[in-house]
């Protein structure tokens, strides 16, 4: 099943970098549009995974099968325990770095 999200994108030094508006925490980067797209949807992929396992009080627990984020990490603030996917990159950008100790609340 597919969903429609609105990525809003801008360029930081050639680089695409975006995030979804309606999900907050879901941002990432690429070299081209396309890779931008791509990397949105590991990390939207991989921010879900992480929310299902997350036990909320008087949940109900049914597994289920989901593309496992390959190109993205959790990671998570000890300190307030906000937590946000990172992208696997040897750079990032100014701007989604911006956006990462924002969504971590650093």
């Amino acid at each position: 099943m597919k969903r429609a999200f609105t990525l809003e994108y801008w360029q930081d030094d050639g680089w695409y970098v975006g995030k979804l508006r309606e999900v907050p925490g879901v941002f990432s980067q690429g070299e081209t549009l396309e890779e931008l797209e791509e990397n949105i949807e590991d990390a939207y992929k991989l921010l879900i995974e992480e929310e299902l396992q997350t036990n909320h009080p008087i949940s109900q627990v049914k597994e289920v099968l989901v593309d496992v984020g390959n190109k993205h990490d959790i990671y998570a603030n000890p300190a307030n325990g906000k937590q946000t996917p990172i992208p696997r990159h040897s750079e990032i950008k100014d701007t989604l770095c911006q956006l990462i100790r924002k969504q971590l609340g650093l």
